[in-house]
């Protein structure tokens, strides 16, 4: 009889120092632990540099956002900048804007906004000579 107590005991004492290992803590949603999902893309083979930026006026009621993307080399480029606002625990695009170009593109665009969360998403593209994609890569920026 004192083996099994003594079994179990050490079964018990072995899953209380085992759990909390595999306990998962959930944090509250709020700005500070918005996860956001941004896919993960290889940089460097023919992009050089992808950046997002974004200026708030004076009195918060306009933002211009800017998309930038450069190449390594004389590649077709695209360049997509879209204003997002946070809603519903994901952000969705308000507006999106694109330009074209050879070695690097600049956009920059203003839109009005409300007191939000927002984030400027870039997306930046290089194509071959036939217009198949080479590669693809993002940024974004918290407003």
């Amino acid at each position: 009889m004192k083996k099994l107590i003594f079994f179990i005991l050490v079964c018990l004492l072995t899953l209380s120092i085992t759990c909390p290992a595999f306990a998962e803590q959930e944090l509250p949603l709020d700005q500070d632990n918005i996860q956001q999902e941004q896919p993960v893309a290889p940089m460097g083979i023919y992009i050089d540099d992808v950046k997002a930026d974004a200026t708030v006026n004076a009195d918060g009621t306009v933002v211009t956002c800017k998309g930038f993307v450069r190449a390594t080399d004389a590649y077709s480029l695209k360049v997509v900048v879209y204003l997002q606002i946070f809603q519903r625990g994901y952000y969705e695009t308000v507006k999106s804007w694109s330009a074209t170009g050879i070695w690097s593109v600049e956009l920059s665009e203003d839109h009005a906004i409300t007191d939000s969360i927002y984030r400027v998403f870039v997306e930046g593209y290089v194509y071959d000579s036939n217009g198949n994609r080479l590669e693809l890569s993002y940024d974004s920026c918290s407003i």
